[in-house]
Formats: C-alpha cells, sequence, structure tokens
C-alpha cells in the first residue's frame, strides 16, 4: 500500500503494532494448486501426511 504505519503518514496514522512483530519470521508452503485436480485429490486425501511432514521438518530444523 506504501503506507507507512509508523506516523509518518499522517493520513494513515500509527500501528500501535508496528514493532509487535520484528524478528518473527513466516513461510509460506505451496503443497499444490486447489485447481489442479490431481493437485486438490492429493491435498485432500493426504492432508495428515503433509501436516506430520511439514511439523517433523520444523522440529528437525530447530534442533528438538
Amino acid at each position: 500500500t506504501h503506507a507507512y504505519v509508523d506516523g509518518r503518514d499522517k493520513e494513515v496514522g500509527v500501528n500501535s503494532n508496528y514493532n509487535g512483530n520484528i524478528g518473527i519470521e513466516g513461510y509460506l508452503i505451496e503443497m499444490g494448486y486447489l485447481t489442479n485436480s490431481d493437485d486438490y485429490n492429493n491435498l485432500v486425501n493426504n492432508s495428515k501426511k503433509y501436516a506430520e511432514a511439514i511439523g517433523n521438518a520444523i522440529i528437525k530444523e530447530l534442533g528438538y
């Protein structure tokens, strides 16, 4: 939006949570395309396996 939420843009104002999440990383995991019937069916039928694999990868990466 090109809006500064730290108070520099008087029309937007200040977001009190502006500094609240600095240092926290976010990730987007693309598992397939819901418009593709094969991808959709794979995601629906194997969602538990996907969730377990993602969880295990996070645990491994964090060293737990």
